[in-house]
């Protein structure tokens, strides 16, 4: 079965950010996954979202997630306000978890989706 797709219709809502790093996550996949981390978070409804590189537009991920083990304070300040000693905690959102292209190539070819890679 050989399936072309003819048209991609982007609806876009564009977060630029940087890739933080790659890994090998086994977590919740079942088996090690290369991943990479991306440096916003993965807001509620962005899954399934690619990872553009911005000089030529190429796929290089698909977010699936935070990396949750980042959900922790940041940074803990004791600020005194009228002669009381307060402690106020930051908090920052976690970064986004994807997947890399490799995973995606991968998956089309096992469902023999035809693809082709510039």
């Amino acid at each position: 079965m050989r399936i072309i797709t003819k048209k991609f219709t982007f609806i876009p809502r564009t977060l630029k950010g940087n890739i933080l790093c790659y890994y090998t996550s086994n977590y919740p996949e079942d088996r090690e996954t290369p991943v990479l981390e991306v440096s916003f978070s993965a807001l509620q409804g962005s899954s399934g979202a690619p990872i553009l590189r911005a000089n030529n537009m190429a796929v290089v991920g698909m977010i699936v997630g935070n990396r949750e083990t980042e959900i922790q304070p940041a940074q803990i300040v004791k600020i005194e306000r009228s002669g009381k000693l307060e402690e106020e905690v930051k908090y920052f959102l976690p970064y986004g978890k994807c997947l890399t292209h490799a995973v995606i190539l991968d998956f089309l070819r096992e469902q023999n989706v035809d693809v082709e890679v510039v």
